[in-house]
This record gives structure tokens, C-alpha cells and sequence, in this order.
């Protein structure tokens, strides 16, 4: 695993982390695991200056009620996403690629309209 993969793996730990403390008192009423990964994902296209059409945003996939429970993680989060560099498009789209593949797995959320939109955009990224 490349040192990427380990600082997106570290930044989707800081996130689940927030809301696993204290016996998940972060988890708001009708929370989805899936905005979790979802957040990590569009932050990630963003730092790999990746488009994904019309899920582009944080805010078109992911709850405000997620945001502002997630906001004590937020500045970890940021660090670990923006020190992920590539060194082309092709490089990124396979990192974002495995990103989906690997949270792809787990049944919560694939299961997750917000994030199908979210990985069909990724796939259907061009590819530089």
C-alpha cells in the first residue's frame, strides 16, 4: 500500500473514529455510515482536482447534520487528504478507483443511494 493509500486510509479512521467515540454520542438521529466514506471521497477528488459532474460537492452528497458532527475531525481529516500528491490524472483516478473498491465492500454503504452516485462518478471519470 502506497503512502496514499495509507493517508486516505488515516483520514477515513479520524472521521469514523469521531463518530465511534463515546459510545457513537456523535451519531445523530437517522446518521448513514455511507456519508462518512462519502465525505472522504469528495474531499479526495477535490485535493486530486478530480470532477465528478453532478456530484461534485461536499454539500450535494453529504447531510449538514453530518458536518457540523463531524467538525471536531475536520481539521485531521483536511490534513491527511491534503498531503496526498500524485503525479498525473491517471495516478488519481486509480487512487480514487481503489478508494471506492475497498469501501465498496462494506454492506452499509454500498447499499447507500448517495454513495452509488458518488462511486458511479468517480467510474465514470475520464481518464487522463
Amino acid at each position: 500500500m502506497s503512502d496514499n493509500h495509507h493517508r486516505v486510509w488515516k483520514a477515513l479512521a479520524a472521521l469514523e473514529d469521531q463518530f465511534a467515540r463515546l459510545g457513537g454520542s456523535a451519531r445523530y438521529h437517522g446518521f448513514d455510515e455511507s456519508q462518512v466514506p462519502i465525505y472522504i471521497g469528495c474531499a479526495l477528488a477535490k485535493q486530486l482536482h478530480v470532477g465528478l459532474g453532478d456530484a461534485d460537492s461536499v454539500e450535494d452528497l453529504v447531510d449538514l447534520r453530518f458536518l457540523e458532527a463531524a467538525s471536531p475531525a475536520l481539521k485531521a481529516v483536511k490534513e491527511h487528504i491534503g498531503s496526498v500528491t500524485v503525479t498525473d490524472g491517471h495516478e488519481a483516478r486509480e487512487l480514487l478507483l481503489a478508494f471506492v473498491d475497498r469501501v465498496s465492500q462494506v454492506a452499509s454503504v454500498k447499499c447507500s443511494e448517495r454513495w452509488a452516485k458518488l462511486a458511479d462518478a468517480i467510474e465514470a471519470s475520464p481518464d487522463p
